[in-house]
């Protein structure tokens, strides 16, 4: 293995591990990873370090948290996607190694951007030691709050989900900045860039972040107009149409709702 990793099945220790703390602070997530990660030390990871700790700083400065700070994870997104394609392309393919970028680099953006989360999973853990015998399920079993922001497996999780916006508009940070998406931000990436094959095809999904960022579509109102961009590009090969050509069919689909 020519990367450093952070195994999937430690993810739930971890974030249990180190929420049980008053003091959220990197020393505990570094002295989880001198135990528990598998490290590469000719693999520089310096890159990412740079972007983690400017986003955490950037985060910081604004004194916001939770969705609040989208249009800081938009402003990043480009420098994620820079940064980890310094590295090799076998561990971006990396479930574990995604989960250890987040835990050891982007560690204080993730408990800022999803505060509630901490929160939550924090209440979850105190319950699990306060009454480790209840049989209440909800209780004492399954996956912890934050877990998936940290779990390198999808779009949810934050290093890799800023570097799959980027990627999605061919890592174009000056695109994402001039076409910034303010209405029902997290759920349109989530749900009608990222976790459909759109994502995959900048030249289908610049057109829709930019129909977007100019219409403004609540939440409720992107989901017909999403379905028909859906079925259109299922029946079409999105590589065969230029970004204008996609341009002329996704836009009135989105500009109808």
């Amino acid at each position: 293995m020519s990367f450093p990793v952070l195994p999937r099945e430690r993810v739930h220790e971890f974030v249990s591990e180190v929420l049980i703390q008053e003091d959220l602070n990197q020393s505990l997530v570094d002295d989880f990873l001198d135990r528990h990660a598998q490290r590469v030390p000719t693999l520089d990871t310096t890159p990412a370090a740079s972007v983690g700790a400017r986003l955490h700083a950037a985060a910081v400065e604004s004194g916001l948290t939770d969705d609040d700070l989208e249009p800081v994870e938009s402003q990043f997104s480009g420098a994620v996607f820079d940064a980890m394609m310094q590295l090799p392309l076998e561990a971006l393919g990396s479930v574990d190694f995604w989960t250890y970028v987040s835990a050891k680099h982007f560690w204080g953006f993730v408990v800022l951007r999803q505060r509630n989360s901490v929160i939550r999973a924090r209440r979850k853990i105190l319950d699990r030691i306060l009454a480790p015998t209840t049989p209440d399920p909800e209780v004492t079993e399954g996956p912890l709050p934050l877990e998936r922001y940290v779990l390198g497996k999808d779009h949810y999780q934050i290093p890799l989900r800023l570097f799959l916006r980027a990627q999605a508009v061919g890592g174009d940070q000056r695109f994402l900045d001039e076409n910034l998406v303010t209405a029902a931000p997290t759920d349109f990436w989530r749900s009608h860039v990222l976790g459909v094959r759109t994502g995959a095809h900048p030249n289908w999904a610049r057109p829709l972040v930019a129909a977007q960022a100019d219409q403004g579509l609540v939440m409720k109102a992107q989901r017909e107009p999403a379905k028909a961009i859906n079925r259109l590009r299922a029946n079409l090969s999105p590589v065969l149409h230029t970004e204008a050509e996609a341009g002329a069919l996704v836009t009135p689909l989105w500009s109808s709702a």
